[in-house]
């Protein structure tokens, strides 16, 4: 009963992290303009995309195919998640606030 069977739909573990997806896994994000943008930013973790439609979104994975600009993002896009988004800097303020620290 160790193994599921061939297609299963068996549920993984939740990571570790409160996280947004791309930047643990060492991928640039492309995001478009909004709550997200201004954290990426200043972490230079994404290439922030003004308009909503394909054809930036496309020019924003042009930019992308520079290896040193791949590089660069992703790196930057782990080193934001170890610094801000590991479930202990998450909670640890809530704690507070529930604890009235």
């Amino acid at each position: 009963m160790g193994r599921a069977a061939a297609g299963s739909t068996r549920r993984r573990r939740p990571a570790a992290t409160a996280q947004p997806p791309g930047p643990p896994r060492g991928l640039p994000v492309l995001a478009p303009r909004g709550e997200w943008s201004g954290v990426f930013e200043e972490a230079d973790a994404a290439l922030i995309v003004e308009a909503c439609e394909a054809p930036a979104y496309l020019e924003a994975l042009h930019q992308l195919s520079d290896p040193a600009l791949w590089a660069r993002k992703a790196r930057n896009g782990r080193e934001l998640v170890r610094a801000r988004f590991q479930w202990r800097q998450v909670l640890e303020p809530l704690a507070a606030l529930y604890e009235g620290r």
